[in-house]
């Protein structure tokens, strides 16, 4: 699970997953918050550890496949969630803008199944989610280069689901809507408005927040052998926001 110790996507699917029952390895380049996730799993009796991985350095990414496939021998189930983003004018951009967005939300997840795809083999089988972005299906103004990474990794989802079906390995995408983790509410509610609870569910279908836990959910599933006929898909957890024309609130009447 790469970039784990993420607070509204990372940690909520590392949760699901170990509430699944799958043993979780959280990665991330953030050690500390990596070992508070792990940690805190651990104490509610699940099975996690953590693992430092950048997955913009491609020696990283060895070393910590390495590691795991040392120590447990297979990688059954790889979800790729590190990733970041930069809202920035399009002719505002600079190389190493390209260079820090691409390189962590897409070439770092084909680093990462590449390095897992021949234990994979081996085992005949495995699976594989990429978590994408809304984003990849439409944008706000700013974010060309994030709504560019992300729709390159539905490509290199169908093109990994294309390659390695035949040794019974899967690979399918998530789109996560707007995702807050609770520090993000808790600022915002400090002044006694719920602004950011607002803010979000006018852009979406459902009246509710969307959880990492939900995206968790979702990766669950697809790791899962209820999933075992789904590959090369994209499943959206956005509450409905890319169905919408425009705000919920301004469509009332």
């Amino acid at each position: 699970m790469t970039g784990g110790a993420g607070p509204r996507i990372g940690s909520g699917i590392c949760r699901a997953l170990a509430e699944a029952g799958w043993h979780v390895v959280v990665t991330d380049i953030d050690m500390p918050s990596a070992r508070k996730v792990d940690q805190a799993l651990r104490d509610d009796g699940l099975s996690a550890e953590s693992l430092e991985l950048d997955t913009s350095d491609h020696d990283s990414v060895l070393a910590a496949v390495g590691q795991v496939l040392e120590t447990h021998g297979n990688v059954h189930g790889l979800v790729n969630s590190a990733g970041i983003g930069l809202t920035t004018p399009a002719d505002q951009l600079a190389d190493e803008d390209y260079e820090h967005v691409v390189g962590t939300d897409l070439r770092g997840p084909w680093w990462c199944a590449q390095a897992v795809i021949p234990s994979m083999k081996a085992a005949g089988g495995g699976s594989i989610v990429n978590i994408g972005s809304v984003h990849a299906l439409s944008t706000f103004p700013g974010n060309s280069l994030y709504s560019a990474a992300k729709s390159g990794l539905v490509g290199l989802t169908r093109g990994i689901a294309s390659d390695y079906g035949g040794f019974g390995i899967r690979c399918n995408i998530i789109h996560p809507g707007l995702v807050a983790c609770d520090a993000d509410f808790e600022q915002a509610h400090e002044s006694g408005v719920d602004v950011l609870d607002r803010w979000q569910v006018d852009r979406q279908l459902l009246n509710r927040r969307i959880t990492g836990i939900d995206i968790g959910r979702a990766a669950e599933f697809l790791l899962s052998d209820a999933a075992g006929a789904i590959t090369g898909a994209q499943l959206v957890v956005d509450a409905g926001t890319s169905s919408m024309l425009v705000d919920r609130e301004a469509a009332l009447w």
